[in-house]
C-alpha cells in the first residue's frame, strides 16, 4: 500500500493548495461584490446630486414663456419652502412605510415563534403519550407473565 505524504496538519499537500484556491476565490468575490456595491451607491449618490439640481422650483410662470420674468424675494422664498416641504413629506413617507415593513417583520417573527411554540408542545404531548402507552404495555406485559406463571 502507497503511503501518501501528509503536512504536519494532516491534510494532504493537494487538498490544502485546493483549500488554498477556493479561500483566495471567495476573497476576491467578496472584495468585488464590496467594490460593485460602493460603485453603485456612488452612482446614485451622484444621479440624487444631479436630481436635486435640475428639479425645477416652480418659479416660471408657462402663460409668459417669451417674455421677460421677474421673481421677487417673497415668491422665491416660497418656492423654496414648497421644495423643502415636499421633500419632508417624501421624507415622512419614507418613515412610515419602513416602519410598516418593520411592524410587518415584528409580525412574522412572533407568528414564527408561536408556530414553533405549538410544534413543540405537539412534540411534548406525543411523548407523553408515548410513555404512558409504554408504561401500559409494560404493566399489561407483566400481568401476563404473572398469568401466564
Amino acid at each position: 500500500m502507497k503511503m501518501v505524504h501528509r503536512d504536519p496538519r494532516g491534510l494532504r499537500p493537494d487538498i490544502r493548495q485546493a483549500l488554498r484556491g477556493g479561500l483566495k476565490a471567495a476573497t476576491d468575490h467578496e472584495l468585488v461584490n464590496i467594490q460593485a456595491c460602493k460603485i453603485f451607491e456612488a452612482h446614485k449618490q451622484s444621479k440624487q446630486r444631479k436630481a436635486a439640481r435640475s428639479r425645477p422650483a416652480g418659479l416660471f410662470n408657462p402663460e409668459q414663456e417669451g417674455q421677460a420674468q421677474f421673481f421677487s424675494p417673497g415668491r422665491v422664498a416660497a418656492a423654496r419652502q414648497a421644495v423643502e416641504e415636499a421633500q419632508a413629506q417624501k421624507a415622512q413617507e419614507l418613515e412610515h412605510r419602513e416602519e410598516i415593513q418593520c411592524q410587518r417583520r415584528l409580525q412574522r417573527e412572533e407568528k414564527a415563534c408561536q408556530l414553533e411554540a405549538r410544534k413543540l408542545a405537539r412534540e411534548e404531548a406525543r411523548k407523553e403519550r408515548e410513555k404512558v402507552y409504554l408504561v401500559k404495555k409494560q404493566q399489561q406485559e407483566e400481568q401476563q407473565a404473572l398469568q401466564t406463571a
